[in-house]
């Protein structure tokens, strides 16, 4: 007789019990969280302070990822956290392809009326200049009124014509050089408004280096 013991092969479970293992597998809370996270993605493009909606959605989503992997089939869910991955990195990348997108197009089109400035005073001109600056928009202080930076009564156009770069500029006229170096802010404002910040380089006449000059320009959307 064969002694009684362990069996060498265990029998195979029935398809009764293949069921109530199967009805053990719970969702992957995680993994629903991520999707939610990466079908609100799409609200970064409403406000830039909600990019932390896809920065969060990659994290939960990739934890969820690893949560399921090493739960040894016990939670599923893994199309649920893979569609939230998706949705959240295509956000993410989206509007960081906007936001340059935008700055390369305000700023293509900002610089031909810096350029245009430049020329202006270059040729002395320094009136037409003034026309493109608030300059030409804000009235005198009133004499009364004291300032610590000169003389009250100087009207923003004679603070203008006397301030370092304008005289430098005027001075040395088409034989200043000028040249783009960077964009330092360009953004959209409301109402198809736009702000730019560029900042040129201006090349001394007898090449002893070059000092910079930021330019701020501003066009207000219409209300």
């Amino acid at each position: 007789h064969i002694a009684t013991g362990k069996p060498l092969v265990e029998p195979a479970r029935s398809t009764h019990e293949a069921e109530q293992l199967a009805s053990y597998r719970s969702p992957s809370g995680l993994a629903i969280f991520s999707l939610l996270l990466g079908l609100a993605s799409p609200l970064v493009f409403t406000a830039k302070l909600l990019m932390v909606i896809p920065g969060l959605g990659i994290a939960i989503s990739l934890l969820a990822l690893a949560k399921i992997a090493a739960s040894d089939g016990r939670l599923f869910g893994r199309k649920a956290a893979l569609a939230g991955l998706a949705l959240a990195i295509a956000s993410a990348c989206a509007v960081t392809v906007e936001k340059q997108a935008v700055t390369w197009l305000v700023s293509r089109q900002a610089r031909p009326i810096a350029l245009g400035w430049f020329n202006h005073l270059r040729q002395r001109q320094v009136e037409a200049a003034i026309s493109l600056t608030t300059a030409s928009q804000r009235p005198a202080k009133n004499p009364a009124t004291p300032s610590p930076f000169g003389s009250s009564s100087e009207s923003p156009i004679d603070r203008f014509k006397t301030s370092p770069v304008v005289t430098k500029l005027v001075d040395w006229g088409e034989q200043a050089k000028i040249h783009f170096d960077k964009t330092i802010v360009a953004q959209k404002l409301p109402q198809d408004g736009k702000r730019v910040v560029l900042q040129f380089a201006v090349h001394r006449p007898d090449g002893s280096g070059s000092f910079p000059v930021v330019l701020t320009m501003e066009k207000r959307g219409v209300d």
